[in-house]
């Protein structure tokens, strides 16, 4: 027995919550303990590579990013979390060795940028969009990217060169995650 199903059934068995929803809530607890673990996950990588405050930064960009452009998703959980903690570290080696210079910068975020106001939002199965979804997704993940691109480049300009690199990776994972997407959907 999981330890999801063990709280819900002490939850159940002392009445604070009703026995038909005790799969909605397996389900919540699921979700909330594997979100915290890939927090704890990214912080650890952080860390270790003594790279904290950018893996941060990195995934305040990426994150509500990835969640309104959408993208690659993985078949089960634990494959979601591998791939999920390679990106982190493989983005904190970019952000620590990548030597971006300006031009190159501007781009990579103008490329990204294209990428997904053509591409988001990409929708999966297990959480597929309605019309009015697609368009609110798009608008938001368009907002986003303009927003963290324009930070990173006056991040850049400011010569706040890592800072801009954490945003600008970023913003590129996720297009990336949206090329993914498009090429295991074609194959």
């Amino acid at each position: 027995m999981t330890i999801e199903n063990k709280i819900v059934k002490v939850l159940s068995k002392n009445n604070i919550i009703a026995k038909e929803e005790s799969s909605l809530y397996i389900f919540g607890l699921k979700y909330l303990f594997g979100f915290l673990t890939n927090i704890a996950t990214t912080i650890i990588v952080g860390i270790i590579m003594g790279m904290i405050w950018e893996c941060i930064l990195f995934s305040v960009a990426y994150i509500p990013l990835r969640q309104y452009a959408g993208g690659y998703h993985a078949q089960n959980s634990r494959i979601c979390y591998i791939l999920s903690t390679m990106l982190v570290i493989m983005s904190l080696i970019v952000i620590q060795y990548a030597n971006l210079n300006l031009a190159i910068a501007h781009l990579a975020s103008m490329l990204s940028c294209l990428i997904i106001f053509i591409k988001a939002p990409v929708e999966s199965k297990s959480k597929p969009l309605n019309s009015k979804e697609r368009k609110t997704f798009h608008k938001i993940a368009c907002i986003i990217v303009v927003v963290e691109t324009f930070a990173s480049n006056i991040l850049f300009l400011t010569m706040h060169k890592t800072a801009a690199q954490c945003i600008l990776v970023a913003v590129l994972a996720a297009a990336l995650s949206l090329l993914s997407f498009n090429y295991k959907q074609t194959r």
